[in-house]
């Protein structure tokens, strides 16, 4: 009697893996979630190179505004 058990719990739980698995298989909120992630870091990516960009241009200006100013100013 308890062969036949243990043999029928295996059973059972190997098809609640299998449904187990096939549900997560077919479940794709996962994946979006993923894809909206990677989405999302590729803009930021993109925003911290853009940045990057106005800050070195931005401080050039600044420095010519220094410049310009010492030399009006004679100093």
């Amino acid at each position: 009697m308890g062969a036949n058990r243990r043999v029928l719990d295996k059973k059972r739980n190997t098809r609640n893996m299998r449904n187990l698995f096939g549900k997560l298989n077919k479940d794709e909120r996962g994946a979006t979630a993923v894809e909206y992630g990677l989405i999302a870091s590729l803009i930021v990516i993109a925003m911290i190179t853009a940045l990057n960009g106005v800050a070195s241009e931005t401080t050039g200006v600044w420095n010519r505004v220094t410049s310009k100013s010492a030399e009006a100013t004679g100093g």
